[in-house]
């Protein structure tokens, strides 16, 4: 792959809209895992998890990404594996693929976020686009019906304005999240991901550190398109992690195994 990108670890920081999802097994498509990891779950459904962030300036890079994580198993314990990843600049895509075997593909996004009126604390509010891209940038010239914009019974007009926005976009999925209980303290943890690379494991440690919040959210995909198993189905929790700071990949340099 000729373009370049950093080495790690990789230091990110900026905002990240994160869902849970409880989706039976058969509706997955046939995800590779790496030998010696199984998924995690209960009666043939299995946990989800999607990622959308906006890694901005401040950072190694800056970009912005929808990454869809499946819980996982291996000898060390739970982790997760990223089976499917869009990001809209060129080094994070290269350095996701060289270094961690992460399928990440080209995408154009639209981010926005707002804040509710006449509340104390007025929750932030996000709408996500993601389209897949050409390698030029462009949208791809897939046809057929656009996902209806995600809304919220209870939405009000920043809300609404964002549901709209969402409608008259061709963006392939769209997503609302709202915050609705904030905790004052910043959240830090550990985690890690693992993921086929070659014919081995690439294992993949992180560090994160961020405001919390619970929140709403809701996801619009049409069944044939990106995320389509998530169609029509409610996250059994999402949260924002606001502010966050990330370290990603190993701190001495070292790679996947050859």
């Amino acid at each position: 792959m000729s373009e370049t990108f950093p080495p790690q670890p990789w230091r990110l920081r900026g905002q990240m809209y994160v869902a849970l999802w409880q989706v039976p097994a058969r509706r997955l498509p046939g995800w590779r895992l790496p030998p010696g990891v199984r998924p995690l779950g209960w009666r043939e459904r299995r946990a989800v998890v999607t990622f959308w962030v906006d890694y901005r300036h401040g950072g190694t890079l800056a970009y912005r990404e929808l990454l869809v994580a499946l819980a996982v198993r291996d000898g060390h314990g739970p982790a997760g594996c990223a089976v499917e990843a869009w990001v809209d600049d060129d080094r994070s895509l290269a350095g996701g693929r060289e270094l961690w075997g992460i399928p990440k593909q080209p995408a154009v996004f639209a981010f926005t976020t707002g804040r509710h009126r006449g509340r104390t604390w007025r929750p932030r509010l996000f709408t996500g686009l993601a389209s897949s891209a050409s390698p030029g940038g462009a949208p791809d010239g897939h046809a057929g019906p656009w996902p209806p914009a995600p809304s919220m019974p209870d939405a009000d007009p920043a809300e609404e304005t964002g549901r709209r926005a969402a409608e008259a976009s061709s963006g392939r999925v769209g997503v609302v999240q709202r915050d609705v209980l904030r905790f004052p303290v910043r959240l830090r943890l550990g985690s890690r991901l693992v993921q086929p690379y070659r014919d081995g494991v690439c294992a993949v440690p992180m560090r994160l550190s961020g405001t919390v919040c619970l929140a709403r959210a809701r996801l619009a995909a049409v069944p044939d398109g990106p995320l389509g198993y998530l169609a029509g189905r409610r996250p059994l929790a999402a949260v924002t992690l606001h502010d966050f700071t990330a370290t990603v990949g190993t701190a001495d340099g070292g790679g996947p195994p050859s």
